[in-house]
């Protein structure tokens, strides 16, 4: 669902939590790689008051082997294990473990799509999907309280267009809009073209979402931009 507009009142913004602590554990050469040493497997387990999220990484292969979520009490957390303990579950996400907001753990692609990269919200507690979309490159959700208690987060959307701006104009511009929620406003001008005009485009725009009880996404004024899907 999206709407035009700013869907909520900040009254604090930030990043991620902070994890209470984190522990990091080399379980030694990636058994993929045997002409290649230095590429390990690793573990590293975050802590957060109610929360322990475990990714198991292998230097030799791209994205996490596995991301899981226990509930923990802070003052009992268990020690980091490869093993999954008794309540332990596996997000079933391709990517890499991104960070916790409150009851919610955020996975990212491996990588990007052109200017766009994939991301996936889980509800900690019945590590249900309850959220996915894609954010501009190497940027990260700004999120706020609203007056109400309620969590929202601002971030650069990035749309996959199934057309090109630069070959279909304003046919194509049209469809972005239609579906979006974007006013049709000017057509943004495109970067990232070389010879092949026909490469879908990505738009890129300002949205802010409020995350409970059910995601709402809301457009924000704010620049567009327009990119090759390369």
């Amino acid at each position: 669902m999206f709407g035009i507009g700013s869907c909520c009142t900040a009254a604090q913004a930030g990043g991620f939590d902070k994890p209470v602590r984190k522990t990091l554990l080399d379980l030694g050469p990636s058994p993929d790689q045997p002409d290649f040493p230095n590429l390990h497997i690793h573990l590293s387990c975050y802590y957060y008051p109610t929360l322990m999220v475990k990714e198991l990484d292998d230097d030799g292969n791209k994205g996490a082997l596995r991301i899981s979520v226990l509930r923990v009490e802070h003052a009992k957390a268990p020690r980091c294990i490869r093993e999954l303990r008794a309540g332990e579950r596996e997000i079933p996400e391709g990517g890499y473990f991104w960070g916790v907001k409150d009851q919610m753990v955020f996975v990212i692609a491996d990588d990007g799509e052109g200017e766009g990269r994939y991301f996936a919200v889980y509800d900690a507690v019945r590590l249900k999907k309850t959220f996915r979309d894609a954010l501009r490159f190497n940027t990260e959700p700004d999120f706020s309280r609203t007056a109400d208690g309620s969590r929202s987060m601002r971030y650069q959307r990035v749309f996959f267009a199934q057309c090109s701006l630069m070959k279909n104009g304003a046919a194509c511009w049209r469809t972005v809009v239609d579906q979006t929620g974007l006013r049709n406003g000017p057509m943004p001008m495109c970067s990232g073209y070389d010879d092949d005009a026909a490469d879908p485009s990505l738009v890129a725009f300002p949205v802010e979402v409020a995350l409970h009880p059910e995601p709402v996404r809301m457009v924000l004024a704010g620049p567009v931009l327009c990119f090759a899907a390369q």
